[in-house]
């Protein structure tokens, strides 16, 4: 959290940079959500919620990549030399063995100089996204930079909070793993939401559009609910369909005003 107010300080561009910092925190979660939940590499034990192994899991999850995320940020905004890159994997590989030493992280097949590698791509990738996303007037390059944003912010709080409360969750026992059912049916809802969402905001629909939109997210939960591959709290599936909905739009709102300030997306 220091390094990320460090970095905005030191910003030209510190709404901007906020917005990126989302939409590299974005695709970090989609990338650990493959490497952690699909191919099972590794596992987190922080101990925060000793009782959930699953919450506690997703909470290493976050802190892991909002860390990554802040020093990709870092490597951008302060323009970093390659070697620098390197030497901040390298940090990583350094804690990555730290962390194997204390119990709060196990690997399966996956090995900490791995990580080095991975990291220096994706620092060297992420930074010439960076240099060339305010740059192009591409709609896809805006898209996606945009959807990322919202996904990182979606998924810790409206998603994971829903979770935490007890408000809902997504059957577990569909698969075997739990972590693999709960992505396989949450991942295609909360992206088919999304840009149902962001089409909807990008060409300023009419109140039709929205209303038929709105009709269809709200069957889509129904339908859901009604099979038991999603659970709500009893009473409650409306109320957190529109949190859910509204939740999306802000989130869409207030990343295209730090992202493109100056235009409709």
């Amino acid at each position: 959290m220091i390094l990320l107010l460090y970095v905005l300080f030191k910003s030209k561009r510190r709404k901007r940079d906020l917005g990126f910092f989302f939409s590299i925190f974005g695709l970090t979660l989609i990338i650990e959500t493959v490497i952690y939940i699909f191919l099972k590499a590794y596992e987190y034990y922080p101990r925060i919620i000793p009782n959930s192994p699953k919450n506690d899991g997703v909470i290493g999850n976050i802190f892991s990549q909002f860390s990554i995320s802040t020093v990709t940020l870092f490597i951008c905004v302060l323009d970093i030399s390659f070697y620098g890159a390197v030497l901040a994997g390298t940090m990583f590989y350094l804690i990555e063995k730290l962390f194997l030493a204390l119990g709060i992280y196990q690997t399966y097949w996956y090995r900490p100089w791995i990580t080095l590698i991975a990291l220096t791509l994706l620092f060297q990738t992420v930074k010439k996204w960076y240099k060339i996303a305010f740059k192009s007037n591409s709609q896809v390059i805006q898209y996606i930079t945009t959807l990322l944003a919202v996904i990182s912010l979606y998924l810790p709080t409206t998603n994971w909070l829903g979770i935490l409360s007890g408000l809902y969750d997504i059957k577990e026992d569909i698969l075997i793993d739990p972590f693999i059912s709960h992505a396989v049916i949450a991942i295609p809802k909360y992206l088919i939401q999304i840009n149902i969402v962001y089409f909807l905001y990008k060409y300023k629909a009419n109140w039709i559009w929205n209303l038929a939109a709105v009709a269809v997210i709200l069957t889509g939960d129904a339908i859901l609910y009604y099979t038991n591959l999603m659970h709500v709290k009893e009473g409650w599936l409306l109320i957190y369909s529109c949190i859910s909905i509204s939740t999306t739009y802000l989130y869409i709102f207030i990343i295209d005003k730090l992202l493109y300030p100056k235009s409709s997306l």
